[in-house]
């Protein structure tokens, strides 16, 4: 409504009365309502996708050329990035909608929900058909804040991003520019309208050879140096003014739509062929996506990338079974209901959010995570080790020098809190630098610190330990008087001692927390030890208090952690200084934040990690973590509008 000058109304109030409602339904793509107009007469008014609707409409009651002026008009709003619908109407008799409700009302109690479901669609389509357009609509779907910056940072992590959506071909393409994903130079390749498999095919092998052609061109570009260097060695390889344009391009992108994913999910050899050039592509956008399909899609990721973890996000109904599907879901809560947030793994208010939730959140988590479960791994078989070695001296009888008592409380008292903080407060590096610095999150992402090589060099440095704790002590008190409990007491307190300290090298953010846990922990043990000793009934009666007045207990104590915690020493000291990693970099940079040698270590570190990142070349770095933006613009093959926007890449909502 509106109004004019002197307070003359343009509009009016008008009151309908609800007789049913059809709800949204991904299938059918539209939604409708019968009302009761305040003249008395029933009116179906529907609304929905362009593609659901135009098949639909009365032919004889809406003019040709109000159907071509509204496909223009849709057209000229989805390439301005607007969410498009059709609207359109049908007058009801009102004896005949009273038999229809009827027949829905019986329809709606089946108890079979499959022939519920079915007939009460069969029914929904019986209403909804000769229907007279009104018109369409464009509705601006505004980013939220930082979504552009937060793609990009996601992709400078490592991440591959697919955009999946129910828009138009020309709707998706344009958001995906306004995220700034599709990146300067990157040719845009069409699977759309494809109605047969053997056009697929066909596609698909054009599609094949334009990646390979770019593909060719970025390493051959990446070698030579420079720009005019490229264009020559492009202008060699391509065939054509096209190939010489995608030569030159570097990057591809696919867009493909609901109608080609038809064919290329069919499970057959189409399907691995469409997956195969999907994950090889720099951008990916789906449009026209069903929900089935968004998550067929998921599937054939998982299924394809097994080393590969996916993560969805959406925010409304057609996002659940992809969200249900990936190993990740994330829920944005929006305006388009809860069910995506009820679906979900994790519920975000925005999707920036996501940003502080994988890059700092989640980098912490693996690197706690995999500490923690080395330092389990670590302490239990070097404690089962060091009563293993005494096998050897009571011939194979299964005797323990260690008490019961001690045996139990290792797990369960001494060494059950520094753990703890492992898995808990550690931190290696603080959110500031996770966040400017995107390509540390491939720390957890390629699996850095918990791999096969760095369980079996831990068991290596383990079996170390576990020899210098038993042999040491054994070979002091060799020619000495003292029986088995004493030297068994003396392993327990060699390797509790060994194993709280472990947890002080491995441990990287110190605070009063950890300093209480740790040297807590240790101290406790020495003073349950002596109220231990002191109790006659135990079979360590006065072992703790002899041991404690005796000199050589205490030099084997310290001779013995020494040796057998230098190893662990020297790696932790020696390697993030001559052999660092994109993390000991900035670490060192933290540390040391005046120092101009770790600020060159750490730029030159960064420069080199995001360079195996895939899809990092669009985004710069200084040394200070401050981003460079790049706009870019689209080279792609067809023409998805002329506004000179961002370009960007796809994110899967």
């Amino acid at each position: 409504g509106g109004g004019g000058g002197g307070g003359e109304r343009y509009w009016r109030e008008q009151s309908f009365v609800y007789l049913q409602v059809n709800p949204f339904d991904p299938r059918r793509k539209r939604m409708s309502v019968v009302v009761r107009m305040p003249d008395g007469r029933l009116k179906l008014l529907c609304k929905g996708a362009d593609t659901a609707m135009m098949s639909i409409l009365d032919e004889k009651r809406t003019p040709r050329s109000m159907v071509e002026a509204t496909e223009a008009h849709l057209l000229a709003y989805a390439r301005a990035g607007l969410r498009t619908l059709v609207v359109a109407e049908r007058d009801l008799d009102s004896d005949a909608f009273e038999k229809w409700r009827a027949r829905f009302v019986e329809a709606s109690t089946v108890i079979s929900e499959e022939e519920r479901d079915r007939a009460v669609e069969h029914l929904v389509a019986e209403l909804e058909r000769g229907l007279v357009l009104l018109g369409a609509t464009g509705v601006e779907d505004r980013l939220q804040e930082r979504v552009p910056e937060s793609i990009a940072q996601l992709r400078c992590a490592g991440m591959q991003v697919w955009m999946l959506t129910g828009d138009k071909e020309e709707t998706a393409v344009s958001i995906a520019r306004t995220c700034r994903l599709v990146e300067e130079g990157t040719h845009l390749v069409s699977l759309t309208g494809i109605k047969s498999a053997a056009e697929l095919t066909e596609r698909l092998a054009v599609c094949v050879a334009a990646a390979r052609v770019a593909k060719e061109a970025a390493s051959r570009s990446a070698g030579a140096g420079a720009g005019a260097g490229e264009g020559a060695v492009a202008g060699e390889r391509a065939d054509g003014a096209k190939d010489t344009e995608l030569a030159a391009a570097r990057k591809v992108g696919l867009v493909v739509d609901g109608a080609s994913l038809v064919h290329a999910l069919d499970g057959g050899v189409l399907e691995d062929a469409f997956f195969q050039l999907a994950c090889e592509c720099h951008v990916v956008v789906c449009c026209r996506a069903t929900p089935l399909q968004k998550a067929s899609l998921v599937r054939g990721v998982k299924v394809r990338e097994r080393e590969s973890v996916t993560l969805a996000i959406g925010d409304g109904t057609n996002d659940v079974s992809m969200l249900q599907t990936a190993h990740v879901g994330i829920g944005l809560h929006g305006n388009e209901g809860a069910q995506a947030v009820q679906a979900s793994d994790f519920a975000l208010g925005q999707f920036s959010f996501v940003v502080r939730l994988l890059l700092v959140h989640g980098h912490w988590c693996y690197h706690r995570m995999a500490r923690l479960v080395l330092y389990m791994f670590y302490k239990n078989v070097v404690f089962v080790l060091l009563l293993f070695w005494y096998q050897f001296f009571c011939a194979y009888s299964g005797q323990l020098t260690i008490d019961p008592v001690y045996l139990i409380a290792f797990n369960l008292v001494f060494t059950v809190l520094p753990p703890f903080v492992l898995g808990v407060l550690d931190r290696d590096v603080s959110e500031s630098s996770l966040l400017a610095h995107p390509e540390l999150y491939g720390q957890g992402r390629l699996s850095t610190i918990y791999s096969h090589r760095a369980f079996w060099c831990s068991m290596l440095d383990v079996l170390w330990q576990s020899a210098a704790m038993f042999f040491i002590p054994m070979g002091t008190y060799w020619y000495s008087d003292e029986g088995m409990w004493y030297v068994g007491f003396l392993h327990n307190t060699v390797v509790i001692v060994v194993a709280n300290c472990y947890a002080a090298l491995v441990l990287k953010e110190w605070n009063w927390i950890a300093h209480a846990i740790i040297w807590g922990s240790t101290l406790f043990y020495f003073v349950f030890a002596l109220i231990y000793s002191a109790l006659p009934m135990t079979l360590l009666y006065g072992v703790a208090t002899r041991a404690f007045g005796d000199p050589n207990f205490w030099l084997s104590l310290v001779l013995t952690t020494v040796a057998a915690l230098l190893p662990r020493f020297l790696v932790t000291f020696v390697q993030p200084y001559y052999f660092p990693t994109p993390v000991d970099a900035v670490r060192f940079a933290e540390l040391h934040p005046t120092s101009h040698e770790s600020r060159a270590r750490k730029a030159s570190i960064i420069s080199s990690a995001r360079k195996k990142n895939a899809g990092s070349a669009y985004q710069q770095y200084d040394e200070d973590g401050e981003r460079e933006r790049s706009a870019s613009r689209d080279v792609g093959a067809r023409d998805y509008g002329s506004m000179d926007r961002p370009d960007s890449y796809a994110t899967s909502l």
